[in-house]
């Protein structure tokens, strides 16, 4: 089964590091980065800035350690790390599963 997760980063930068470092440890099977436009309350404040949401596609089974990577690496004192488990074609499913297989 694949998982993808969602966590958005203040920058290109940190969000293309943090991708770089799942795939490079088969985390990973591919990291789309979408820059978004985020409105909301912190600290009793409403804010506004824009992002780069990292779309992480893994295998189910390597969920924790991707995430886990993803906290020690993310620049924000909260951030936000969402995950669901998805349907994909067969095809599709083996290329995650084949590409997340630690070597």
């Amino acid at each position: 089964m694949v998982t993808i997760i969602y966590s958005p980063f203040p920058g290109l930068r940190s969000a293309s590091k943090v991708a770089r470092l799942l795939v490079k440890h088969r985390l990973a099977a591919c990291v789309n980065i979408i820059q978004s436009y985020s409105v909301y309350e912190w600290k009793g404040k409403l804010e506004k800035s824009r992002e780069h949401v990292l779309l992480v596609k893994t295998a189910k089974r390597r969920r924790t350690t991707a995430i886990r990577m993803i906290e020690e690496n993310h620049p924000y004192d909260l951030p936000a790390i969402l995950w669901w488990n998805v349907d994909s074609t067969k095809q599709f499913n083996e290329w995650v599963r084949n590409n997340t297989k630690v070597r």
